[in-house]
């Protein structure tokens, strides 16, 4: 496993039928890129955890060898005026390719998330299975968060989705969770890390 804790430029290329766990985790504000080629039937997981502090960062996972794959699962929490400006992009160049995103961020205070993924399709990639996903939960009405994922396909015999989502807490969740004699911050916690949970 690669544990990544500076914000900074990172090159990775995962040779033929090896896998690797890179983690992207800086402890600092910065601006950062992580760029990854996966060769034939290599895979990788990779998690990213943004927090304390305005971060910069592009993620590039190029699918270059037949039956690769890559998992990404991402998660951002911010406060105060925090920001968080992240650019993924999903290249599958070659056939039976794999790749599958999952970013979610929790903004409270005067926070601010853009997002912004794309996911490429060669006209090499038949038979590729893409899913790209963002999801964002406000907990302060003065947070921000815009979402744009997107879809180049140019090949058939594909699978392949995207899709965003920026939402509150939910308020009947809220109240079941407040019946069972839990105080409201406590109840705001625990609706959080259940959506957090899938990502961390």
């Amino acid at each position: 496993m690669k544990l990544l804790t500076t914000a900074q430029n990172y090159t990775y290329t995962i040779q033929a039928y090896q896998s690797q766990i890179i983690c992207y985790q800086p402890k600092k504000s910065g601006k950062g890129q992580l760029h990854i080629e996966l060769e034939e039937a290599a895979s990788c997981d990779i998690q990213l955890l943004l927090q304390d502090g305005n971060h910069e960062l592009e993620l590039r996972i190029i699918l270059k060898g037949k039956n690769a794959q890559a998992r990404i699962r991402g998660l951002y929490r911010l406060d105060n005026k925090e920001t968080v400006r992240i650019s993924t992009h999903q290249i599958h160049d070659a056939a039976h390719t794999q790749s599958d995103l999952l970013i979610k961020g929790v903004l409270d205070g005067s926070s601010h998330a853009h997002y912004h993924g794309k996911i490429y399709v060669g006209s090499d990639a038949h038979n590729t299975q893409a899913n790209q996903q963002n999801k964002n939960l406000l907990v302060s009405s003065h947070a921000h968060a815009e979402s744009v994922p997107s879809l180049e396909v140019l090949t058939d015999e594909v699978q392949c989705a995207h899709g965003s989502a920026i939402g509150y807490l939910d308020c009947e969740q809220l109240y079941y969770v407040q019946s069972r004699g839990i105080e409201l911050n406590q109840a705001e916690q625990m609706l959080i890390e259940a959506f957090c949970a899938e990502v961390v």
